[in-house]
């Protein structure tokens, strides 16, 4: 009789720890101007982020800085992406590109 409450205890915290870890995820649309533009605000509940580039041109970002031209991480253009997982920055996240109004796919899971 030990075990069985033991195990049914075991199964119960199993599932409240695995329900802990699911992220909400949102998807966005931002268009990265020619000057450094927020993708996302700095957040200390993302779990991850998934970055595509949707236009053209190649689209730079930077974590916790403004985004300029040829520095930090390029995404190259016509689906070029970039995936961030368990929990790598709080940081806010910008992007810039060269002739502006690129779009650059965002999807961001947040821990609740």
């Amino acid at each position: 009789m030990k075990v069985l409450v033991a195990i049914i205890v075991i199964l119960f915290s199993t599932i409240s720890v695995a329900e802990a870890q699911r992220a909400v995820v949102t998807h966005t649309t931002v268009s990265c101007a020619a000057t450094t533009t927020v993708v996302v605000a700095a957040n200390n509940d993302r779990n991850f982020l998934i970055l595509q580039n949707d236009s053209t041109e190649d689209i730079y970002i930077k974590f916790g800085a403004d985004a300029v031209l040829n520095a930090g991480v390029k995404i190259g253009a016509s689906g070029g992406s970039l995936l961030l997982d368990y929990k790598f920055s709080a940081q806010a996240v910008n992007c810039i590109s060269t002739s502006g109004s690129m779009n650059l796919l965002v999807s961001e899971g947040v821990v609740r």
